[in-house]
């Protein structure tokens, strides 16, 4: 099943969720399992590595990063960890037409007059311009999702999917460039009668897998890594580093790249130590390569180069990063 607009459809938004249970998806588009994600929040320190904590205990969200003119504040009632991420990055690959058995994906419209439609849309609360156009809705199930995931599918994996579901959803964007200005929520999700798992994203997310703007991420590479310091270096380096071209860093450079801040003390050394090992797992990949050169003061830098694939459809026009917020202003998805 093509994506297709919800409101152009005959029949109700209900009728498509239904008709996705007689849909066969079309396999992985490569074991490598690709995802195109926005670059400034593959960028940040959104989703960081989070130690051991029970339920209540997280502290609140509240991010705010630099993407070129692009003022980024992500805020929510629990910090987001690299669990979280996955499960992102699986909804992204499965809206990227990757669908599994069973599943399908959909335009969610603004002007969508059915009742599933209408709860996602308002549950994205999307405001501004740049963040209320038409975006993407998965059509799933909470066992196809944590097998996305890497997990299996009892139901404790089940419990844990919902509950970064629910912490994903209470996540609010706000951006600004310039004089615009616009706010939505990262996801919305619902359950339809027919037991399906509906999630829509913002935008800005919907934009990158349309390819507008957007960085590529391997899910496959990202599964094989051991820490979720490993995980989460691999999904900020795939945000900065193309295919085929490489970038140097100082250790501290990467705490700030995984952690939001540097640290001091005996807690520094401790995220070196994981940084370290996380970039000897990194360097293990097929597709990446890691050597250490010392600086001019000494101190070690580190060379990341990040190979070449056979897909070459990750770069970005000066046209399209000219578009505010680095999302097309005109035209639905497709």
């Amino acid at each position: 099943m093509a994506a297709s607009s919800l409101t152009s459809r005959t029949g109700s938004l209900p009728e498509l969720a239904g008709s996705a249970a007689r849909y066969r998806g079309r396999p992985l588009m490569s074991e490598r399992r690709i995802v195109k994600h926005d670059p400034a929040t593959g960028m940040s320190p959104l989703f960081r590595p989070l130690p051991a904590l029970k339920a209540g205990q997280r502290q609140k969200l509240d991010v705010r990063t630099q993407h070129g003119s692009v003022e980024l504040h992500w805020r929510g009632p629990d910090a987001l960890g690299i669990p979280e991420e996955t499960l992102l990055l699986a909804i992204l690959e499965k809206l990227s037409n990757d669908h599994g058995l069973f599943e399908a994906s959909a335009i969610l419209a603004p002007s969508t007059g059915s009742d599933v439609g209408k709860a996602l849309w308002a549950g994205l609360a999307a405001s501004g311009s740049e963040l209320s156009g038409d975006t993407r809705v998965l059509f799933t199930s909470f066992a196809a999702l944590c097998r996305a995931c890497g997990h299996d599918t009892g139901g404790a994996a089940i419990r844990q999917v919902k509950a970064m579901l629910k912490r994903l959803v209470e996540v609010t964007l706000w951006l600004r460039q310039g004089r615009l200005e616009g706010s939505s929520r990262l996801i919305s999700w619902m359950v339809c009668e027919d037991g399906q798992v509906a999630v829509a994203v913002n935008r800005r997310l919907a934009a990158a897998i349309q390819g507008v703007h957007y960085c590529q991420v391997s899910l496959s590479e990202r599964l094989a890594l051991p820490t979720h310091t490993a995980q989460a270096l691999h999904a900020r380096l795939s945000a900065q580093i193309r295919e085929g071209r490489e970038l140097r860093f100082r250790v501290e450079s990467l705490e700030r790249m995984v952690w939001g801040i540097n640290a001091e003390g005996s807690t520094q050394r401790n995220r070196f130590a994981k940084l370290r090992s996380a970039l000897s797992a990194l360097g293990g990949l097929a597709g990446w390569d890691v050597s250490v050169t010392p600086g001019r003061d000494g101190k070690r830098v580190y060379r990341i180069r990040r190979g070449s694939s056979k897909r070459t459809d990750n770069a970005t026009s000066s046209e399209k990063r000219r578009q505010p917020f680095g999302i097309s202003t005109t035209g639905a998805l497709a």
